[in-house]
């Protein structure tokens, strides 16, 4: 009885070992097959992304512009295509957030305008990665709604089957211009979404609301993580506009560490008022979020609405 036992047990271990084995030996196929794919200035970055494989990475020339709309294809598998600076390793760390001076070392992928995003996803498009990236329009006469696209806010975007998931932004600096209408930096219509130690600034319209970060078709989770983002409407806002998928509420949401700013520039009576009145509003969040650690700064009662200077644990 007890070597029956004993044997039961020997093979239960050889049989989790194989299966270890075999897991391994699928990880480091993977790892191996994962490409390098380099794309000078002047090459296509939509077609090397539409090459990739998951696993791949793609590398841009830190300061060339790359033009767009950049569209994120559906493509199988579920690991990550990475979109990186060549100088990477110059940029902060991983858990550090970047700045403006930081985009000399960043390649730019641009929106001709037309109301036309910089980067937009393909339905149901999942796991990519864009690490010190500086995303813009082409120049300040151009017209823009949402300078990234992930996920469709509208009915073309009506089940969850259809909706982007896995996508990241790290160390991205995502602007518009000073004199420049710009309705949001990140429309986030996605699931399983992060933006991270990135920069959001120059988002601001007249006559209507303006956000850094803005969802209302996509369900979750989010995380926005140590970010600066300013916007002369919401900094972020979840709702705002009825959902296409029926039933869905934005959720699982984390916003922890942000700097929520609004220029004094902005404000009609300061000093440093820039001469245009954009419409300033307070900020908005979803029923399920956690916010931790989030500061913003300044408060007036002109513009439209108020702001407030803000510390939540």
């Amino acid at each position: 009885m007890n070597c029956a036992r004993a044997g039961r047990h020997s093979q239960k271990r050889f049989t989790l070992f194989s299966i270890l084995f075999c897991l391994a030996v699928l990880l480091t196929a993977v790892t191996a097959n994962a490409a390098t794919i380099t794309v000078p200035a002047g090459g296509s970055l939509q077609s090397a992304i539409n090459a990739a494989q998951p696993g791949d990475t793609i590398i841009l020339d830190a300061g060339a512009s790359y033009t767009g709309p950049i569209t994120l294809p559906n493509k199988s598998g579920s690991t990550f295509i990475t979109i990186q600076s060549s100088a990477l390793a110059q940029l902060p760390g991983p858990t550090e957030r970047v700045t403006p001076a930081h985009a000399s070392l960043m390649p730019k992928i641009l929106t001709p305008g037309a109301n036309q995003p910089a980067l937009q996803t393909a339905a149901s498009a999942h796991h990519y990665r864009f690490i010190g990236i500086e995303f813009a329009p082409v120049n300040a006469t151009v017209i823009v709604s949402d300078l990234i696209k992930f996920g469709e806010g509208s009915s073309l975007q009506n089940s969850l089957s259809l909706v982007p998931h896995h996508l990241v932004l790290d160390r991205c600096y995502i602007h518009g211009f000073p004199a420049m209408e710009l309705k949001r930096g990140v429309a986030l219509n996605s699931a399983d979404t992060d933006i991270l130690n990135s920069h959001i600034s120059e988002v601001h319209g007249q006559g209507y609301d303006t956000q850094a970060i803005c969802g209302w078709n996509g369900p979750g989770p989010f995380k926005i993580i140590n970010n600066r983002l300013e916007a002369a409407g919401e900094n972020v806002m979840f709702g705002g506009a009825d959902p296409s998928i029926v039933g869905l509420i934005p959720s699982d949401i984390t916003i922890q560490q942000n700097y929520f700013f609004k220029p004094l520039s902005w404000k009609v009576d300061d000093p440093s008022y820039g001469g245009i009145h954009w419409t300033v509003m307070i900020s908005n969040g979803p029923a399920s979020a956690t916010a931790k650690h989030k500061v913003g700064t300044y408060e007036w009662t002109g513009n439209y609405a108020v702001t407030g200077v803000q510390k939540v644990k």
